[in-house]
């Protein structure tokens, strides 16, 4: 009995060993800068190829579109005769009144720390000189399609004053 104990933990102290051994193999696993010390604590070799790091474009995304099935009648807890449309037009907006919420504004940092030195933005505000600019008004002429005569009263004078 003894020797049957004995010759079955050398069996399975032989097959563990040879499956670390394979499973390294069967892996394939390949290390980068970072976990280098972990493949060697692992497969106790320093042999390994390191990796580079995984471009962007070389990444493919898939988006799975998954159909969603509700195992339930959703009509059984609505009302009879609902309609989710019903009211859709009905909304008067002139009956509703509209309130505008004013918010306090904070601002929470010394602004003069992102501006120039000796900043003023007051400076040059009254060095304009109005004399010195030459006002140009277009002078268009403007054209009535039609006869003002019979729209206005009888001896109508436009330079009386009144």
């Amino acid at each position: 009995m003894k020797s049957l104990t004995t010759l079955c933990a050398m069996l399975l102290i032989t097959l563990s060993a040879a499956s670390l051994n394979s499973e390294s193999r069967l892996l394939n696993v390949e290390c980068n800068e970072t976990s280098v010390e972990d493949c060697n604590i692992l497969f106790s070799t320093a042999k390994h190829v390191a990796v580079q790091p995984v471009k962007i474009e070389d990444v493919f995304v898939y988006e799975l579109e998954e159909d969603v099935n509700i195992d339930f009648d959703t009509k059984q807890f609505l009302p009879k005769d609902f309609n989710p449309l019903k009211g859709l037009g009905d909304l008067d907006w002139n009956t509703i009144a509209l309130y505008e919420i004013e918010e306090d504004v904070k601002i929470d940092f010394d602004t003069k720390h992102y501006l120039p030195k000796d900043f003023n933005p007051l400076k040059k505000l009254h060095d304009l000189d109005w004399t010195t600019i030459e006002l140009y008004e277009p002078e268009e002429e403007v054209m009535l399609d039609f006869d003002t005569k019979p729209y206005l009263p009888a001896n109508f004078n436009p330079h009386e004053i009144l």
